[in-house]
């Protein structure tokens, strides 16, 4: 929850980062890696800035899906940022896709 108090200029900085890397669809890792970043630092600000509600709210994102296709006849693949891979042997309902993106986000 957010203390109400202005943020600093180092808050502001690691949060421009994170909310980027967060629209990216990439790793924390792998984004700080790319950016010439400390893969640490960049996660110890995601702990603090979640922490004042600042950062990683429960809303869902419309980052969360990354994209679906086909893979074969009735066959579903779903690809979730950080490389997550959700395979199917068949095409889901769209609402249980809703409810399982509702979930994760």
């Amino acid at each position: 929850m957010s203390t109400g108090t202005p943020l600093t200029t180092k808050q502001a900085f690691w949060l421009e980062y994170l909310q980027t890397a967060a629209q990216s669809g990439q790793s924390l890792s792998s984004y700080a890696q790319a950016h010439g970043l400390n893969a640490k630092q960049l996660y110890y600000w995601s702990k603090v800035l979640r922490q004042r509600g600042l950062h990683g709210n429960k809303t869902p994102s419309s980052n969360l899906f990354h994209k679906a296709h086909i893979v074969a006849q009735g066959a579903c693949r779903i690809i979730l940022p950080r490389g997550v891979i959700l395979e199917l042997d068949t095409a889901p309902e769209p609402a249980w896709v809703a409810q399982l993106l509702g979930a994760l986000s």
